[in-house]
């Protein structure tokens, strides 16, 4: 059975295991933290070559035709993919891509960015987009928004259920979660990755696929995930739970006078 752990604990999960929740609350399950992307994959090209991908990951197309309006990179030549019925950049060495910037997520994992900027989290709130979760930077020494690509095209993230691995799809046959999608993976497979769509801004929160307003203690609300400073949507206002007061915007403990 899955093990059950605390969003924010250090220890409640084994070596090689990470915490991870979908979901608004501080429960999760203990995940596999160290998932192996392939780095080069035939992908459609002739036996024994590699399929040569661009900096975000894509497969890099090109044009027999016009050579120079879409040219393929030493050591890689334009040739016509049967699989993918396209013109594609293919070689006989595999091209590993470039290695990402430490964001300060785990291995596998990339940061969700909100204009350049590595969105900062709160532990067991649903303040990351989908495929994203809240996990502590050991680096950035912060909370902050970490998904696993999985092979997903560019920044794409993959939704990963309980068996630690991305999700596999049928295109057409097999249902993705809510808020993503069935993708072809840099593998040549297909996974459940984020669907693209705008971000929200740093006064916004994504619930659902939607932007909402973040809100303090005492405006309105539709969700707790919009509530900021530890309150929660009560009757459609953002309120402090018992026995705590919205100080400087953070709810804290009353204090006895």
């Amino acid at each position: 059975l899955p093990r059950a752990c605390t969003m924010g604990s250090f220890v409640s999960c084994p070596h090689g295991y990470h915490c991870r929740s979908l979901t608004s609350t501080a429960e999760g399950f203990c995940c596999r933290s160290s998932l192996s992307v392939p780095v080069a994959a035939a992908d459609g090209c002739p036996p024994g070559n590699f399929v040569f991908l661009s900096d975000g990951g894509d497969v890099s197309t090109c044009d027999p035709f016009n050579p120079p309006n879409a040219p393929c990179p030493e050591g890689s030549t334009c040739q016509w993919s049967t699989a993918n019925q396209r013109y594609q950049c293919c070689g006989s060495n595999p091209v590993t891509p470039p290695v990402r910037s430490n964001d300060g997520c785990l291995d596998a994992q990339i940061a969700y960015r909100d204009n350049k900027v590595v969105r900062v989290c709160t532990a067991g709130s649903s303040t990351c987009p989908p495929g994203f979760f809240c996990q502590f930077s050991s680096l950035n020494r912060q909370f902050q928004c970490c998904g696993v690509s999985g092979g997903c095209p560019a920044d794409s993230v993959a939704f990963v259920g309980l068996s630690g691995t991305p999700e596999k799809c049928i295109v057409g046959k097999s249902k993705c979660p809510p808020g993503f999608a069935c993708r072809r993976s840099v593998a040549g497979h297909h996974i459940c990755c984020a669907s693209e769509g705008k971000k929200c801004a740093a006064d916004q929160v994504s619930v659902d696929g939607l932007c909402l307003p973040l809100s303090a203690a005492g405006r309105a609300c539709q969700h707790s995930e919009q509530c900021a400073g530890g309150s929660v949507c009560d009757s459609g206002l953002c309120r402090c739970p018992p026995f705590t007061l919205s100080i400087g915007g953070i709810c804290q403990a009353e204090t006895s006078k």
